[in-house]
């Protein structure tokens, strides 16, 4: 039985609806069968099958807001549960930069992927980081009047967190690598390339989508996605789409044209 979205759910939807059509905007007439990484709620596969696509979503634990029906399978965060040459594309959103074993798991999606086949991940970028860092404030009241016992805040990790001196002057960390400072540089186009090349990829483009927020979601639906396509001409956008080919893939089909 699927809980009912609160404006925030909702919040989040909107943008990600706007990264997805984003993302999807890379696809080509012969991708059909998509791998989804991370799937969360399973909403992001149901606005792939919507839009007429084969998808697998998979991801390491059960969402507590998943509807009984999701569509979303578990698995054990190692190895993809799907035979080698399977998926036309892999899809993320927001998930590489919590992945501890990151190495290990790109050999799978080459694994998995078949050979022409096309891997599109949403990245958070340093705009992002810095933004949220600086937004960071707002959490620890938000935390704050949790542990006060306030209505309408249900962010238990962050109430605990709270607790630590630390945490009050100094934002945690969000993905799996450095500290909230380094992050700018591991969130960054460069650190990613990097890490793409030496995993076997080669970044055929790398767009920012054209939205601004934060972790924080300070203003949330308050703020329109209209001005938010604004601000982050201004501020900056708070994630990129990186579209990959396997690297020997896309050498051998360059020599063949």
């Amino acid at each position: 039985m699927s809980r009912r979205p609160t404006d925030r759910t909702r919040f989040l939807r909107a943008i990600r609806t706007g990264e997805l059509r984003f993302a999807l905007a890379a696809l080509r007439p012969g991708d059909r069968r998509i791998l989804e990484i991370g799937g969360g709620q399973g909403w992001q596969a149901r606005q792939l099958e919507r839009r007429g696509y084969q998808v697998c979503s998979i991801d390491v634990a059960r969402h507590p807001d998943a509807c009984d029906d999701s569509p979303v399978m578990l698995y054990d965060g190692h190895r993809i549960p799907f035979a080698d040459d399977c998926f036309d594309v892999v899809f993320s959103s927001n998930v590489l930069e919590h992945v501890a074993h990151l190495d290990a798991f790109e050999h799978e999606l080459h694994r998995v992927l078949r050979p022409g086949g096309l891997a599109i991940h949403v990245l958070p970028t340093p705009a992002w980081r810095l933004w949220t860092s600086l937004t960071h404030p707002v959490r620890v009241v938000r935390a704050a009047v949790a542990r006060l016992g306030g209505a309408g805040v249900s962010d238990a990790g962050v109430a605990h967190s709270a607790g630590s001196l630390r945490y009050v002057f100094w934002p945690n960390r969000h993905g799996e690598r450095g500290n909230s400072l380094s992050e700018l540089y591991w969130f960054s186009q460069r650190a990613w390339q990097r890490h793409f090349d030496g995993a076997g990829w080669q970044v055929l483009a790398v767009r920012a989508c054209p939205y601004f927020y934060t972790g924080q979601s300070v203003f949330g639906p308050i703020v329109t996605l209209r001005l938010r396509r604004v601000l982050a001409a201004v501020l900056g956008a708070a994630t990129r789409v990186f579209v990959l080919a396997a690297a020997e893939t896309n050498e051998s089909m360059e020599r063949s044209g």
